[in-house]
């Protein structure tokens, strides 16, 4: 971004030294969305319900093609003495206006604790099935972009998705069967793995796409499952750390902040913002509608549908690259994107905040118990130090048979080598027989349920 006013950047970042970079960012994004297209589970759409996956669908679709028409004409009519020089400049230009971003969508309902959610669980599947939507309506782009070879990229790249489904799916599930269970993948298997992905992004370059069209296909015909946390945690860490910021660095060093001193590209950029919201929207506040979707919660749905992801990065960097966007068109859906995505996540944060309708574990606190109500307690423990205090603050709760109190004592052990967190439930009937203690992880966790035993035996009121 500053690399023309600056000699020591120029010289650091030269031209050789760019292209190797460049090598080198795109292998991170291809291990990138290799790894962030293991995480969409399209069976989740089926879960969701009939009437659920209609909406989403009609969402996703509705709230693609409008925009991206939208998009298309806004071009041709900001860009006129640009669209002359550049004119498939309006794919790349809708392309991006139309994208809604999966994982930064997912990052807002988090936050909001409305993931799990009925609305969460409908904006989730409406962006995943955009998400599909949009990387097919990406490959139809670089496709136009061949000009007179545009059948053939289409027809390869559909005989290559068969061939990742029928032939390069069960092949690493194979490899991956040889790794026991709970165990740690060995250095073969790991070697397979990435040079798989490798060789995607290969065949799809060599096709005539973009080699992150290999990555994603790769990642959708490979169950999450199939290789776990212990291998997507230690992966991601790895490229989110290393090979990401130099590809967010070498896409900054296209941003040219000298084309928004012309005073009409505000403009542009200012109308281009108020399209792509507007469209986006209306869009999908219209297909909502006419679903029979409260407003409120199509009006929210749109303004999610705003939020815009990696996929927007790579469209316009590939418009770049492919000679259909110049250094002005580049910057201003550069600044276009990254403006709605910010404000559309703080408006929805400040509209959209978790009313009591939607708290209603806050109304089942102690003060609102009846007094002969059972009370529900979580006991989380860490160290075994801490038990005592604990079994004394629950002697002095006074609990009776009238008023009994549940507890349920969960401790917690810190994982390490990357395993699955997972629960292991000691049943009163499991706990009074001598065969489990050999099935007990440590003399700790057995110290700890005889104590809680001891306890339920004294204290009539208690149960654990």
């Amino acid at each position: 971004m500053f690399q023309e006013k600056n000699p020591f950047l120029k010289s650091v970042f030269s031209l050789s030294r760019v292209i190797l970079l460049e090598t080198f960012g795109n292998l991170g994004l291809i291990y990138y969305l290799f790894l962030l297209c293991l995480e969409m589970d399209l069976t989740t759409i089926h879960r969701i319900g009939k009437k659920a996956f209609t909406i989403a669908v009609a969402v996703a679709v509705v709230g693609t093609l409008f925009p991206f028409a939208f998009g298309s004409c806004l071009y041709y009519l900001c860009m006129l003495s640009h669209s002359k020089l550049f004119p498939l400049g309006f794919l790349f230009w809708g392309f991006s206006l139309s994208i809604t971003g999966l994982s930064v969508l997912a990052d807002i309902l988090a936050n909001l604790k409305l993931l799990y959610a009925d609305f969460g669980r409908i904006a989730m599947s409406a962006a995943l099935v955009s998400e599909i939507f949009s990387w097919a309506l990406f490959v139809l782009v670089l496709s136009i972009i061949k000009g007179k070879d545009a059948p053939w990229p289409l027809m390869t790249t559909a005989i290559f998705v068969f061939f990742c489904i029928y032939m390069v799916r069960p092949a690493i599930l194979w490899t991956i069967r040889r790794t026991g269970e709970g165990e740690d993948f060995n250095e073969s298997t790991i070697c397979i793995i990435l040079t798989a992905v490798l060789a995607c992004g290969f065949m799809i370059d060599v096709i005539g796409m973009t080699s992150m069209v290999g990555a994603f296909v790769l990642g959708q015909v490979i169950p999450y499952e199939a290789l776990g946390h212990r291998f997507v945690d230690v992966l991601q860490g790895f490229v989110m750390d290393l090979f990401m910021p130099v590809y967010f660095t070498l896409t900054g060093f296209r941003f040219q902040v000298k084309v928004f001193q012309n005073g009409p590209t505000w403009w542009v950029m200012v109308l281009t913002m108020v399209v792509l919201c507007v469209s986006k929207f209306a869009s999908t506040l219209g297909a909502t509608y006419l679903l029979d979707v409260p407003v409120n919660e199509g009006a929210t749905l749109g303004m999610l549908m705003n939020t815009k992801g990696l996929l927007v990065i790579i469209a316009i960097n590939a418009g770049h690259d492919y000679l259909a966007l110049d250094n002005s068109g580049f910057a201003i859906m550069f600044i276009t994107i990254a403006i709605t995505t910010m404000t559309t996540a703080l408006i929805i944060s400040i509209l959209y905040r978790r009313t009591h309708r939607f708290l209603l574990s806050k109304h089942r606190s102690v003060q609102k118990l009846r007094l002969e109500a059972e009370l529900c307690i979580l006991v989380c423990m860490h160290e075994i130090q801490t038990v005592t205090g604990i079994i004394n603050l629950l002697k002095f709760s006074h609990a009776t048979r009238r008023s009994p109190i549940w507890v349920f004592a969960l401790q917690l052990i810190e994982l390490t080598k990357q395993a699955v967190a997972f629960f292991i439930i000691h049943t009163p009937s499991h706990s009074s027989s001598h065969t489990s203690h050999s099935t007990r992880a440590n003399s700790q966790t057995e110290q700890l349920i005889d104590t809680f035993e001891k306890l339920e035996h004294i204290s009539h009121g208690i149960s654990v």
